[in-house]
C-alpha cells in the first residue's frame, strides 16, 4: 500500500550479475544500459531486484572491460560506479529498485552444500552482513525509488546448523537476525521496505504466522517466498500426508468407520443367535483395531519423516511437520497394544 493508501503491485524482474564473479550485471557486454532499461519498461515491469555480494560491496573491485564491452563508459570502472549507474538509469525510468544481499563471497549461488544459506560465513560474520546492508541503504537513501532492501537470498540449513524462526539462537534464528538487520536499516532510512525471505530456500514462510517479524517502524515487512517445482513432492508429505489438520480429520473418520463397523458386526452376531459380546471382547476388539490403524499411520509418517530429512537444506520440515505426527501415532499404537493386552489377559 502506497502513501496515498492505494495498492502498489511489485512486478519485479531479477537482474543477476552484481553478486557473481564478474561483479557486474549481465548483458552490458551485449547491449547499452539504456536499451536494457527500456526493454524492462516495455515488458511491463515496474521494479528490478539487484542481487549483489558483500565482497563486491566491501572491496569495490575494478570491472573487466570484457563484461561491459557494449558500454565503454564503464571500462576500467569499479563495482560501485556501475552499480550507481544502473540504479540511476532504472530509477530515472520510473522503475523501483530492490538491492538484495545475495551472497557474501562473489560467485554463483545458491546450492544446498554452500554455506551461503546462512547470513554469516567464514570471513563475513553477521556484523559484516548488517554493515553491508546499512551501507547500501545509506548510499541510496535519498532516492525514493530504491524502495526496499532484500535482506538475504534463500536462507537454508547448512551442515549441522538447522535454521529456526522466532525460537531463539543467535546462529539459527533467522527471524531474529532479520529483525536486527531490518531495524539497523530503518535507522538510516525509515521509508524503505524490508524484505524477509522464507526458510528452506525461501519456500516456507509459515512460521511468520506465529512469529511475525516486528520492526521498530511498523508496516515495513514484506515476506518473500520462492517456489521450486522439484521440491513439490516433499510438500505432499508435509501438506497432505502428515499435515496435522488432515491427520485429525482422517482419524475422526476412521473412528466413526470403526464404530459403525463394530455396531454392524455386533448386530449381525446377535441376529444369528450368538450371545452378546462381553465388554472384555468389545474393548479388546476396539484396542486391536486402533493398534492396527495407528501402526499404518505410524509407518506412513516414518517414511515421510525419512524423506523430508533428505530434503537438502530443509531438514527442519521433518521436526516441525512430521515428528509430532510420528509421536501421535506411536503413542496411540502403544496405547492400543496395552489396552488390548489388558482386555485379553488381565480381565
Amino acid at each position: 500500500v502506497g502513501r496515498s493508501g492505494g495498492r502498489v503491485k511489485l512486478a519485479c524482474v531479477n537482474w543477476y550479475g552484481f553478486h557473481s564473479g564478474t561483479f557486474v550485471v549481465g548483458g552490458l557486454e551485449i547491449r547499452p544500459l539504456a536499451d536494457i532499461v527500456a526493454r524492462i519498461v516495455d515488458l511491463g515491469f515496474n521494479c528490478v531486484r539487484l542481487p549483489y555480494s558483500t565482497q563486491a560491496q566491501l572491496q569495490n573491485p575494478v570491472i573487466e572491460s570484457d563484461f561491459v564491452s557494449a558500454n565503454l563508459e564503464f571500462a576500467g570502472k569499479r563495482f560501485y560506479d556501475v552499480f550507481d549507474a544502473v540504479i540511476e538509469s532504472l530509477t530515472g525510468a520510473g522503475i523501483m529498485v530492490i538491492p538484495n544481499n545475495q551472497n557474501h563471497k562473489a560467485g554463483w549461488c545458491c546450492y544446498y552444500q554452500q554455506d551461503e544459506g546462512l547470513w554469516y560465513v567464514p570471513g563475513y560474520p553477521a556484523t559484516v552482513w548488517v554493515e553491508s546492508l546499512v551501507n547500501v541503504t545509506k548510499r541510496y537513501r535519498h532516492n525514493p525509488l530504491v524502495a526496499a532492501i532484500d535482506l538475504r537470498n534463500e536462507v537454508h540449513d547448512y551442515g549441522s546448523t538447522v535454521l529456526t524462526w522466532g525460537t531463539g539462537g543467535n546462529d539459527t534464528d533467522w527471524a531474529a537476525a532479520a529483525t536486527w538487520a531490518g531495524n539497523a536499516i530503518l535507522e538510516e532510512n525509515p521509508r524503505v521496505l524490508i524484505i524477509v525471505n522464507g526458510l528452506c530456500f525461501g519456500m516456507d514462510i509459515r512460521p511468520a504466522r506465529k512469529y511475525p517479524v516486528r520492526l521498530a517502524v511498523p508496516n515495513r515487512v514484506v515476506y518473500e517466498a520462492h517456489n521450486y517445482l522439484e521440491f513439490n513432492l516433499f510438500n505432499v508429505f508435509s501438506e497432505v500426508v502428515t499435515a496435522w489438520y488432515n491427520v485429525r480429520h482422517i482419524c475422526l473418520g476412521l473412528v466413526v468407520l470403526c464404530g459403525v463397523s463394530l455396531w454392524f458386526l455386533a448386530s449381525t452376531w446377535r441376529l444369528i443367535g450368538k450371545p452378546r459380546p462381553t465388554l472384555r471382547a468389545i474393548v479388546a476388539t476396539i484396542a486391536w483395531w486402533v493398534c492396527g490403524l495407528c501402526s499404518l499411520g505410524f509407518a506412513i509418517s516414518l517414511v515421510a519423516n525419512s524423506q523430508l530429512r533428505k530434503l537438502p537444506g530443509c531438514g527442519y520440515w521433518a521436526n516441525r511437520d512430521v515428528v509430532p505426527v510420528v509421536w501421535f501415532f506411536g503413542a496411540a499404537c502403544l496405547a492400543g497394544v496395552l489396552c488390548g493386552l489388558y482386555a485379553s489377559w488381565a480381565w
